[in-house]
């Protein structure tokens, strides 16, 4: 009964992503999987090349030194407080890894 109660009082977390990307692991009961937004046509690796070469070179470097790049968008629906992006940014930066991070303007 304890965790009925706890869990309503939870908010939902949906999250995109693609089977296999990520390592297999137990989500928590709030979390939700809702699969990819999108079905891409070709090779990103060489769109981000032709698209944002910076970009592209900054990633690949990661990789060279066997770092984790994370890829990160918060979408444009919800408004978040300053304070709400500055933790976020805060704990990512505790990773160890490279964050390219989408933001609304």
């Amino acid at each position: 009964m304890a965790s009925e109660f706890y869990s309503v009082n939870r908010r939902v977390v949906l999250f995109n992503s693609y089977i296999g990307l990520e390592k297999p692991s137990c989500l928590p009961s709030n979390f939700i999987f809702n699969g990819p937004l999108a079905n891409y046509a070709g090779d990103l690796k060489q769109q981000l090349a032709k698209k944002d070469k910076e970009l592209y070179e900054w990633v690949e470097d990661a990789k060279k030194q066997g770092i984790t790049v994370i890829y990160m968008s918060i979408g444009t629906v919800c408004k978040y407080e300053e304070w709400s992006l500055i933790a976020l940014a805060e704990g990512t930066n505790k990773l160890g890894c490279k964050i390219v991070w989408s933001l609304p303007e």
